[in-house]
């Protein structure tokens, strides 16, 4: 069962960084902004932390658009991929949308993440633009 706690910026900042910078360094590595990057959490109010029993195993940041939920970054712990915990985190974004009257849900991920492709693909998600980088994709609620 996970647990979803919001972000305190003071305990999470480090875990948020580390990952991230794990997660996304090397492939963006051209426009990679370090003092941004150790500001992060920028927005903790949109930060919530993943948690499987004792153990603390990813985080998700979301903001409201217009007639949209937009997944700002979703990141689990190696060690917590593949367990379908990306897709039980996602169906309780979609349940969000829903409560907030959002039309869809939307979110970019990178070309290189083809494992997050075919879990967005697998959820419904299309493209709807794209970039030398990455794909934005959408799913009506």
């Amino acid at each position: 069962m996970l647990e979803l706690r919001p972000c305190d910026p003071d305990r999470d900042g480090e875990l948020i960084r580390s990952l991230t910078r794990a997660n996304f360094y090397e492939a963006m590595q051209a426009t990679w902004d370090e003092a941004r990057h150790q500001r992060e959490p920028l927005h903790p109010e949109r930060y919530w932390i993943v948690k499987q029993g004792d153990d603390v195993v990813g985080f998700f940041a979301l903001r409201d658009e217009d007639d949209t939920l937009y997944v700002q970054t979703i990141q689990l712990v190696p060690a917590a991929r593949g367990r379908g915990l990306g897709t039980q985190l996602m169906k309780h974004v979609h349940t969000l949308a829903a409560e907030r009257d959002k039309r869809a849900v939307r979110l970019r991920v990178l070309r290189s993440n083809e494992a997050a492709q075919r879990l967005y693909a697998r959820l419904g998600y299309v493209a709807i633009s794209e970039d030398d980088t990455a794909f934005v994709l959408e799913r009506p609620r």
